[in-house]
Protein backbone atom coordinates (compact mmCIF):
# COMPACT_ATOMS: atom_id res chain seq x y z
CA UNK A 1 0.00 0.00 0.00
CA UNK A 2 1.32 3.36 -0.70
CA UNK A 3 2.18 5.55 2.07
CA UNK A 4 0.18 9.13 1.61
CA UNK A 5 1.55 12.16 1.52
CA UNK A 6 2.02 14.14 4.58
CA UNK A 7 1.92 17.28 3.12
CA UNK A 8 -0.32 18.79 0.15
CA UNK A 9 2.50 19.63 -2.13
CA UNK A 10 5.28 17.23 -1.29
CA UNK A 11 7.48 18.20 -4.11
CA UNK A 12 7.33 21.68 -2.46
CA UNK A 13 8.57 20.56 0.25
CA UNK A 14 11.08 18.75 -1.09
CA UNK A 15 12.67 21.48 -2.84
CA UNK A 16 12.41 23.73 -0.16
CA UNK A 17 14.08 21.38 2.12
CA UNK A 18 16.74 20.74 -0.36
CA UNK A 19 17.51 24.87 -0.56
CA UNK A 20 17.79 24.89 3.24
CA UNK A 21 20.43 22.12 4.01
CA UNK A 22 22.47 24.12 0.79
CA UNK A 23 21.88 27.48 2.11
CA UNK A 24 23.36 26.56 5.52
CA UNK A 25 26.20 25.34 3.93
CA UNK A 26 26.38 28.56 2.44
CA UNK A 27 26.17 30.82 4.28
CA UNK A 28 28.77 28.49 6.77
CA UNK A 29 31.29 29.04 3.57
CA UNK A 30 30.95 32.36 3.84
CA UNK A 31 31.16 32.55 7.67
CA UNK A 32 34.39 30.65 7.51
CA UNK A 33 35.98 32.51 4.54
CA UNK A 34 35.55 35.79 6.81
CA UNK A 35 31.91 36.97 6.33
CA UNK A 36 31.20 39.53 9.56
CA UNK A 37 28.21 38.62 11.70
CA UNK A 38 26.05 41.87 12.72
CA UNK A 39 25.27 41.12 16.06
CA UNK A 40 22.24 42.79 18.05
CA UNK A 41 21.88 43.36 21.94
CA UNK A 42 19.90 41.64 23.87
CA UNK A 43 18.85 42.26 27.62
CA UNK A 44 18.83 39.13 29.77
CA UNK A 45 16.26 38.46 32.14
CA UNK A 46 15.54 41.49 33.42
CA UNK A 47 12.16 40.46 34.68
CA UNK A 48 10.95 37.97 37.70
CA UNK A 49 7.16 36.98 37.81
CA UNK A 50 7.41 35.85 41.30
CA UNK A 51 4.42 33.00 42.57
CA UNK A 52 2.09 36.00 43.59
CA UNK A 53 1.90 37.67 40.02
CA UNK A 54 4.59 40.73 41.08
CA UNK A 55 6.53 41.89 38.80
CA UNK A 56 10.69 42.39 39.73
CA UNK A 57 12.44 44.36 37.60
CA UNK A 58 16.34 43.82 37.07
CA UNK A 59 16.61 42.05 40.80
CA UNK A 60 20.66 41.11 39.97
CA UNK A 61 21.06 44.19 37.92
CA UNK A 62 20.82 44.26 34.06
CA UNK A 63 22.47 41.77 32.22
CA UNK A 64 23.28 41.72 28.52
CA UNK A 65 24.45 39.88 25.82
CA UNK A 66 24.88 40.34 22.19
CA UNK A 67 23.93 37.95 19.57
CA UNK A 68 23.77 37.23 15.99
CA UNK A 69 21.25 38.84 13.57
CA UNK A 70 20.53 36.23 11.05
CA UNK A 71 17.98 38.38 9.15
CA UNK A 72 21.07 40.66 8.15
CA UNK A 73 23.45 38.13 7.11
CA UNK A 74 21.68 36.06 4.72
CA UNK A 75 20.28 39.45 3.34
CA UNK A 76 23.79 40.66 3.02
CA UNK A 77 23.93 37.58 1.03
CA UNK A 78 20.91 37.11 -0.66
CA UNK A 79 23.16 37.41 -4.08
CA UNK A 80 24.84 34.36 -3.89
CA UNK A 81 21.97 32.52 -2.40
CA UNK A 82 20.02 33.35 -5.51
CA UNK A 83 22.67 31.44 -7.77
CA UNK A 84 22.16 28.29 -5.92
CA UNK A 85 20.14 25.77 -8.42
CA UNK A 86 18.05 24.99 -5.39
CA UNK A 87 17.11 28.52 -4.58
CA UNK A 88 15.49 28.15 -9.04
CA UNK A 89 14.57 25.09 -8.16
CA UNK A 90 11.95 26.54 -5.41
CA UNK A 91 10.68 29.32 -7.11
CA UNK A 92 10.07 27.53 -10.49
CA UNK A 93 8.12 24.98 -7.67
CA UNK A 94 5.82 27.56 -6.50
CA UNK A 95 5.03 29.39 -9.12
CA UNK A 96 3.89 25.99 -10.91
CA UNK A 97 1.44 26.04 -7.88
CA UNK A 98 -1.54 27.73 -8.91
CA UNK A 99 -2.87 28.24 -5.25
CA UNK A 100 0.05 30.02 -3.70
CA UNK A 101 1.58 31.55 -7.24
CA UNK A 102 -2.04 33.88 -6.99
CA UNK A 103 -1.12 34.70 -3.75
CA UNK A 104 1.95 35.37 -4.48
CA UNK A 105 1.46 37.55 -7.13
CA UNK A 106 -0.79 39.36 -5.01
CA UNK A 107 -3.88 38.16 -6.61
CA UNK A 108 -5.33 36.93 -3.23
CA UNK A 109 -4.15 39.69 -0.24
CA UNK A 110 -4.83 39.39 3.71
CA UNK A 111 -7.93 41.58 5.00
CA UNK A 112 -5.79 43.12 7.90
CA UNK A 113 -3.59 44.70 5.08
CA UNK A 114 0.22 44.98 5.12
CA UNK A 115 2.47 43.41 2.82
CA UNK A 116 2.59 40.73 0.16
CA UNK A 117 5.24 38.09 0.29
CA UNK A 118 7.46 38.28 -2.74
CA UNK A 119 9.53 34.70 -4.02
CA UNK A 120 12.90 36.47 -2.30
CA UNK A 121 11.21 36.96 0.61
CA UNK A 122 9.33 34.33 0.94
CA UNK A 123 12.53 31.86 0.75
CA UNK A 124 14.85 34.00 2.81
CA UNK A 125 12.09 33.86 5.68
CA UNK A 126 12.10 30.22 5.50
CA UNK A 127 15.83 29.78 5.31
CA UNK A 128 16.01 32.32 9.11
CA UNK A 129 13.35 30.61 10.40
CA UNK A 130 14.85 27.37 9.50
CA UNK A 131 18.47 28.46 11.68
CA UNK A 132 18.63 27.65 15.65
CA UNK A 133 20.71 30.14 17.06
CA UNK A 134 22.87 27.53 18.83
CA UNK A 135 23.87 25.34 16.21
CA UNK A 136 23.30 27.82 13.24
CA UNK A 137 24.33 26.18 10.24
CA UNK A 138 23.59 22.86 10.98
CA UNK A 139 20.22 21.60 9.12
CA UNK A 140 17.19 20.48 11.77
CA UNK A 141 14.94 18.66 10.26
CA UNK A 142 12.33 19.07 12.67
CA UNK A 143 12.43 22.82 12.62
CA UNK A 144 12.29 22.85 8.74
CA UNK A 145 9.20 20.80 8.83
CA UNK A 146 7.26 22.69 11.43
CA UNK A 147 8.26 25.91 8.89
CA UNK A 148 6.88 24.11 6.42
CA UNK A 149 3.91 23.02 7.97
CA UNK A 150 2.91 26.68 8.42
CA UNK A 151 3.18 27.76 4.95
CA UNK A 152 1.08 25.49 3.61
CA UNK A 153 -1.58 26.22 6.35
CA UNK A 154 -1.60 30.12 5.46
CA UNK A 155 -1.03 29.65 1.55
CA UNK A 156 -3.57 26.53 1.28
CA UNK A 157 -6.61 28.11 3.89
CA UNK A 158 -9.07 30.90 2.19
CA UNK A 159 -8.62 33.07 5.41
CA UNK A 160 -6.80 34.44 7.53
CA UNK A 161 -6.58 33.97 11.50
CA UNK A 162 -5.23 37.18 13.16
CA UNK A 163 -5.17 37.52 17.15
CA UNK A 164 -4.78 41.01 19.10
CA UNK A 165 -4.69 40.98 22.76
CA UNK A 166 -3.50 44.25 25.29
CA UNK A 167 -2.69 44.18 28.78
CA UNK A 168 -5.53 45.10 30.94
CA UNK A 169 -3.91 47.06 33.91
CA UNK A 170 -5.49 46.92 37.18
CA UNK A 171 -7.88 44.52 36.44
CA UNK A 172 -8.15 41.29 38.82
CA UNK A 173 -11.31 38.67 39.29
CA UNK A 174 -11.25 34.98 40.78
CA UNK A 175 -13.05 33.94 36.86
CA UNK A 176 -10.01 33.06 34.61
CA UNK A 177 -11.50 33.48 31.54
CA UNK A 178 -14.41 35.57 30.51
CA UNK A 179 -16.14 34.82 26.90
CA UNK A 180 -17.87 37.84 25.58
CA UNK A 181 -18.32 36.45 22.57
CA UNK A 182 -17.30 37.06 18.66
CA UNK A 183 -14.18 35.78 19.37
CA UNK A 184 -13.67 38.67 22.39
CA UNK A 185 -12.60 37.45 25.40
CA UNK A 186 -10.65 38.87 29.16
CA UNK A 187 -8.34 36.41 30.33
CA UNK A 188 -6.12 35.64 32.49
CA UNK A 189 -2.24 36.38 31.64
CA UNK A 190 0.06 33.48 31.87
CA UNK A 191 3.74 34.42 33.37
CA UNK A 192 5.42 33.28 30.37
CA UNK A 193 3.14 35.69 27.81
CA UNK A 194 4.64 38.87 30.89
CA UNK A 195 8.18 37.34 29.93
CA UNK A 196 7.33 37.33 26.36
CA UNK A 197 5.98 40.64 26.19
CA UNK A 198 9.21 41.46 28.35
CA UNK A 199 11.86 40.19 25.78
CA UNK A 200 10.11 41.17 22.82
CA UNK A 201 7.74 44.47 23.21
CA UNK A 202 9.56 47.84 23.88
CA UNK A 203 6.27 49.20 24.83
CA UNK A 204 6.00 46.52 27.54
CA UNK A 205 9.56 47.17 28.77
CA UNK A 206 8.95 51.19 29.14
CA UNK A 207 5.40 50.92 30.57
CA UNK A 208 6.87 48.21 33.26
CA UNK A 209 9.86 50.04 34.22
CA UNK A 210 8.35 53.49 34.24
CA UNK A 211 6.07 52.08 37.01
CA UNK A 212 7.79 49.69 38.87
CA UNK A 213 6.85 50.21 42.07
CA UNK A 214 3.26 49.58 41.33
CA UNK A 215 3.82 46.62 39.43
CA UNK A 216 5.93 45.06 42.10
CA UNK A 217 3.97 46.24 44.92
CA UNK A 218 -0.24 46.31 43.45
CA UNK A 219 0.03 43.64 40.62
CA UNK A 220 -1.63 45.48 37.97
CA UNK A 221 -0.82 43.16 35.38
CA UNK A 222 -2.86 39.98 35.72
CA UNK A 223 -5.21 39.73 32.77
CA UNK A 224 -5.38 40.52 29.09
CA UNK A 225 -8.49 41.01 26.16
CA UNK A 226 -7.93 39.14 23.45
CA UNK A 227 -9.61 39.22 20.08
CA UNK A 228 -9.77 36.04 17.44
CA UNK A 229 -10.72 37.30 13.93
CA UNK A 230 -10.93 34.92 10.90
CA UNK A 231 -11.30 36.76 7.72
CA UNK A 232 -10.92 35.35 4.17
CA UNK A 233 -8.34 36.27 1.47
CA UNK A 234 -9.21 39.33 -0.42
CA UNK A 235 -8.59 40.48 -4.30
CA UNK A 236 -6.80 44.32 -4.40
CA UNK A 237 -9.17 46.60 -4.66
CA UNK A 238 -11.80 44.41 -2.63
CA UNK A 239 -13.50 45.81 0.76
CA UNK A 240 -14.19 43.33 3.60
CA UNK A 241 -15.00 44.71 6.77
CA UNK A 242 -13.10 43.37 9.69
CA UNK A 243 -13.75 44.09 13.10
CA UNK A 244 -10.89 46.48 14.57
CA UNK A 245 -9.21 45.70 17.72
CA UNK A 246 -8.59 49.17 18.91
CA UNK A 247 -12.80 49.71 18.96
CA UNK A 248 -13.46 46.40 20.37
CA UNK A 249 -10.96 46.95 23.48
CA UNK A 250 -12.07 50.21 23.66
CA UNK A 251 -15.56 49.21 23.96
CA UNK A 252 -15.09 46.58 26.35
CA UNK A 253 -12.82 48.92 28.35
CA UNK A 254 -15.59 51.60 28.41
CA UNK A 255 -17.73 48.81 29.18
CA UNK A 256 -16.27 47.85 32.40
CA UNK A 257 -15.63 51.45 33.35
CA UNK A 258 -19.64 51.84 32.72
CA UNK A 259 -20.05 49.24 34.79
CA UNK A 260 -18.64 49.66 38.10
CA UNK A 261 -16.15 52.28 39.39
CA UNK A 262 -12.51 50.82 39.45
CA UNK A 263 -9.36 52.14 37.73
CA UNK A 264 -8.44 50.25 34.49
CA UNK A 265 -6.81 50.84 31.36
CA UNK A 266 -4.61 49.35 28.44
CA UNK A 267 -1.53 51.07 27.22
CA UNK A 268 -1.24 49.54 23.94
CA UNK A 269 -2.36 46.70 21.65
CA UNK A 270 -0.21 43.64 19.61
CA UNK A 271 -1.69 41.82 16.63
CA UNK A 272 -0.08 38.94 14.97
CA UNK A 273 -1.25 36.54 12.49
CA UNK A 274 -1.35 32.71 14.09
CA UNK A 275 0.77 31.40 11.25
CA UNK A 276 4.28 32.55 10.55
CA UNK A 277 3.11 33.48 6.93
CA UNK A 278 3.03 36.31 6.76
CA UNK A 279 4.91 37.14 9.79
CA UNK A 280 5.12 40.28 11.35
CA UNK A 281 3.64 42.16 14.45
CA UNK A 282 1.61 45.48 14.43
CA UNK A 283 0.79 47.79 17.47
CA UNK A 284 -2.06 49.71 17.54
CA UNK A 285 -3.56 52.95 19.91
CA UNK A 286 -1.10 54.07 22.70
CA UNK A 287 -0.50 57.40 23.10
CA UNK A 288 1.36 58.22 26.09
CA UNK A 289 2.04 55.17 28.69
CA UNK A 290 0.02 55.57 31.85
CA UNK A 291 1.24 56.05 34.69
CA UNK A 292 -0.56 53.73 37.19
CA UNK A 293 -2.15 54.94 40.25
CA UNK A 294 -1.16 53.35 43.32
CA UNK A 295 -4.29 53.25 45.46
CA UNK A 296 -7.01 51.90 42.84
CA UNK A 297 -7.79 48.60 41.16
CA UNK A 298 -10.76 47.49 38.96
CA UNK A 299 -12.37 44.12 40.59
CA UNK A 300 -15.14 42.13 38.85
CA UNK A 301 -16.05 39.25 41.61
CA UNK A 302 -17.21 35.84 40.22
CA UNK A 303 -20.98 36.93 40.76
CA UNK A 304 -21.12 40.10 38.89
CA UNK A 305 -19.04 38.45 35.74
CA UNK A 306 -22.49 36.85 34.40
CA UNK A 307 -24.26 40.45 35.16
CA UNK A 308 -21.02 41.90 33.38
CA UNK A 309 -21.34 39.73 30.49
CA UNK A 310 -25.11 40.44 30.11
CA UNK A 311 -24.55 44.37 30.45
CA UNK A 312 -21.76 44.52 27.72
CA UNK A 313 -23.48 42.80 25.19
CA UNK A 314 -26.90 44.74 25.65
CA UNK A 315 -24.62 47.77 25.37
CA UNK A 316 -21.88 47.37 22.87
CA UNK A 317 -23.61 47.78 19.61
CA UNK A 318 -24.97 51.72 21.46
CA UNK A 319 -22.00 53.07 22.46
CA UNK A 320 -21.63 55.24 19.56
CA UNK A 321 -24.69 56.68 20.09
CA UNK A 322 -23.29 58.68 23.37
CA UNK A 323 -19.37 58.72 21.96
CA UNK A 324 -18.40 62.61 23.02
CA UNK A 325 -19.84 61.64 26.43
CA UNK A 326 -18.08 58.36 26.12
CA UNK A 327 -14.92 59.80 25.25
CA UNK A 328 -14.75 62.39 27.85
CA UNK A 329 -15.66 60.14 30.43
CA UNK A 330 -12.70 57.70 29.43
CA UNK A 331 -10.31 61.01 28.92
CA UNK A 332 -10.71 61.26 33.31
CA UNK A 333 -8.99 57.60 33.51
CA UNK A 334 -6.04 58.70 31.17
CA UNK A 335 -5.10 62.61 33.29
CA UNK A 336 -1.91 62.62 33.55
CA UNK A 337 -1.98 65.88 35.44
CA UNK A 338 -1.76 65.74 39.70
CA UNK A 339 -3.64 67.16 42.80
CA UNK A 340 -6.09 69.87 42.17
CA UNK A 341 -5.00 70.17 38.37
CA UNK A 342 -6.31 66.54 37.67
CA UNK A 343 -9.14 67.61 39.75
CA UNK A 344 -10.22 70.55 37.81
CA UNK A 345 -9.27 68.88 34.25
CA UNK A 346 -11.84 65.84 35.58
CA UNK A 347 -14.87 67.98 36.35
CA UNK A 348 -14.03 70.04 32.77
CA UNK A 349 -14.06 66.76 30.99
CA UNK A 350 -17.53 66.02 32.92
CA UNK A 351 -19.22 69.02 32.08
CA UNK A 352 -18.60 68.70 28.66
CA UNK A 353 -19.88 64.89 28.54
CA UNK A 354 -22.58 66.26 30.74
CA UNK A 355 -23.70 69.10 27.62
CA UNK A 356 -23.15 66.23 24.73
CA UNK A 357 -25.75 64.08 26.88
CA UNK A 358 -28.57 66.85 27.52
CA UNK A 359 -27.78 70.19 25.28
CA UNK A 360 -28.12 71.32 22.18
CA UNK A 361 -25.27 73.22 20.39
CA UNK A 362 -27.05 76.57 21.33
CA UNK A 363 -28.46 75.75 24.58
CA UNK A 364 -28.28 78.73 27.06
CA UNK A 365 -28.24 78.05 30.55
CA UNK A 366 -26.52 74.82 30.69
CA UNK A 367 -26.21 74.19 34.19
CA UNK A 368 -30.08 74.20 34.94
CA UNK A 369 -30.78 71.91 31.47
CA UNK A 370 -27.57 69.12 32.75
CA UNK A 371 -28.96 69.23 36.31
CA UNK A 372 -32.50 69.29 35.60
CA UNK A 373 -31.85 66.34 33.25
CA UNK A 374 -29.70 64.39 34.90
CA UNK A 375 -31.88 64.52 38.45
CA UNK A 376 -35.00 63.17 35.89
CA UNK A 377 -33.16 60.38 34.75
CA UNK A 378 -31.19 59.37 38.12
CA UNK A 379 -33.92 60.73 40.71
CA UNK A 380 -36.38 57.96 42.30
CA UNK A 381 -38.44 60.20 43.97
CA UNK A 382 -38.48 64.21 44.64
CA UNK A 383 -36.27 64.76 47.36
CA UNK A 384 -33.49 62.51 45.07
CA UNK A 385 -34.24 64.54 41.87
CA UNK A 386 -33.78 67.85 44.01
CA UNK A 387 -30.57 66.36 45.46
CA UNK A 388 -29.08 65.70 42.42
CA UNK A 389 -30.50 68.73 40.75
CA UNK A 390 -29.07 71.02 43.46
CA UNK A 391 -25.55 68.99 42.95
CA UNK A 392 -25.12 69.41 39.19
CA UNK A 393 -26.13 72.72 39.32
CA UNK A 394 -23.09 73.36 41.52
CA UNK A 395 -20.90 71.34 39.78
CA UNK A 396 -21.51 73.85 36.56
CA UNK A 397 -21.19 76.89 38.35
CA UNK A 398 -17.71 75.25 39.81
CA UNK A 399 -16.94 74.62 36.23
CA UNK A 400 -17.49 78.11 34.98
CA UNK A 401 -15.54 79.68 37.89
CA UNK A 402 -12.67 77.68 36.51
CA UNK A 403 -12.93 78.29 33.30
CA UNK A 404 -14.48 81.80 32.82
CA UNK A 405 -12.60 83.54 35.78
CA UNK A 406 -9.66 81.17 35.93
CA UNK A 407 -10.83 80.70 40.11
CA UNK A 408 -9.16 77.62 41.65
CA UNK A 409 -11.41 74.95 42.10
CA UNK A 410 -10.91 74.50 45.88
CA UNK A 411 -11.99 78.29 45.97
CA UNK A 412 -15.09 77.87 43.97
CA UNK A 413 -15.82 74.97 45.94
CA UNK A 414 -15.71 77.51 49.11
CA UNK A 415 -17.17 80.02 47.29
CA UNK A 416 -20.58 77.66 46.22
CA UNK A 417 -20.77 76.47 49.71
CA UNK A 418 -19.98 72.86 49.00
CA UNK A 419 -19.26 70.62 51.78
CA UNK A 420 -17.37 67.94 50.04
CA UNK A 421 -13.96 67.92 50.16
CA UNK A 422 -12.26 67.94 46.39
CA UNK A 423 -11.78 64.72 45.72
CA UNK A 424 -14.91 63.04 47.10
CA UNK A 425 -16.99 66.06 44.86
CA UNK A 426 -15.63 65.26 41.47
CA UNK A 427 -15.38 61.52 42.29
CA UNK A 428 -19.52 62.34 42.51
CA UNK A 429 -19.84 64.13 39.54
CA UNK A 430 -18.07 61.37 38.16
CA UNK A 431 -20.49 59.03 38.98
CA UNK A 432 -23.57 60.41 38.17
CA UNK A 433 -22.09 60.66 34.73
CA UNK A 434 -21.68 57.29 34.32
CA UNK A 435 -24.75 56.40 35.73
CA UNK A 436 -26.43 58.78 33.20
CA UNK A 437 -24.51 57.34 30.19
CA UNK A 438 -25.40 54.25 31.27
CA UNK A 439 -29.24 55.21 31.57
CA UNK A 440 -29.31 56.82 27.78
CA UNK A 441 -27.48 53.89 26.69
Amino acid sequence: MTEKHEFQNQELHDKLRDLVINALGLLQEKHKSGSKFEYTTVVEGGLVVSEDGSLIVFPEGRKCRTRPDFAIFTFKHRDELEQLYEWKAAIECLLKDRIISKQMKGELIPPFGGFTLNESNLLRGIINMSIDEKKPFRFSSERFESVYDDLEKYFYSDSVVRKSFCPLLGFSSEVEEICLGGGVKIRRISKDEILDLWNHSVWFKALVEGNESAFSIHKPLKYLIELSVEARKIRPGEKVEVRSANTVFDNVVSALRLFKEGWITYPFVLSKYVSRFPSGTSYGRSGALPSIPMHLSYELSKEKVENFKAFYQEIEGKLDHTRIALTRFNETYRRESVGERKHEDVLIDCCIAFESLFCSEDTRQKGEIISTGASMLLGKDNREREEIRDYLRKAYQVRNDIVHASLPISDSLRKRNVDDDLGEFVHNIEQYLRLCIKKLI
